[in-house]
């Protein structure tokens, strides 16, 4: 729906952290866009691979953010990986000539902090951030919010939100939440 709410016949997504472009291929198949112009920013190596496989035949894979303005910048379950998340999203702000889509974003009423999320073998830091803090930074960057809601889709048959009874309730996630925001010019 938000991709024929751009209001042209040609819409640009700039889909940061968008590994193999999984969102886009969800997009095509059920937007109605006669031209959807989708450019993904990953690390060069998902880049390379992405080449390597076929895949940026339809989408564009880069290693930066390129020069805008994009109908919609989209951070699918990626805000959070961003080691300065607030500069992310101002650029992303800076990106867009329309909107701003924040999905799966693991928001908390404490202050925002960083842990460490168990991948397979490794360990990589995500940041639990702190829902006001995120509106305010949003705000400043002429970010206005349109719409909030919270994660409700089962994984595996079933998803009852972060498994985070270790820590105090304030510090808990619950479930993520999906944010749009309207580049206000």
């Amino acid at each position: 729906m938000l991709l024929g709410a751009t209001g042209g016949a040609r819409t640009s997504v700039l889909d940061i952290g968008g590994g193999g472009a999984n969102a886009y291929h969800h997009a095509r198949a059920s937007a109605r866009v006669a031209d959807l112009r989708w450019t993904v920013v990953e690390r060069p190596a998902v880049c390379e691979a992405m080449r390597r496989c076929g895949v940026a035949a339809e989408v564009e894979f880069l290693p930066s953010v390129p020069p805008g303005p994009f109908d919609i910048v989209f951070f699918g379950s990626s805000l959070q990986y961003f080691e300065d998340w607030r500069t992310a999203l101002r650029g992303a702000a800076e990106a867009s000539a329309g909107f701003v889509l924040l999905e799966d974003v693991p928001l908390v009423r404490s202050p925002s902090f960083v842990a460490e999320q168990r991948y397979f073998e490794g360990v990589i830091p995500v940041w639990f951030l702190n829902h006001e803090e995120l509106l305010g930074v949003a705000a400043e960057a002429a970010l206005h919010l349109v719409a909030w809601d919270r994660y409700r889709a089962g994984i595996l048959g079933r998803w009852s939100g972060f498994p985070m009874d270790n820590y105090p309730p304030e510090m808990r996630v619950g479930l993520p939440s999906s944010l749009l925001f309207r580049v206000s010019l």
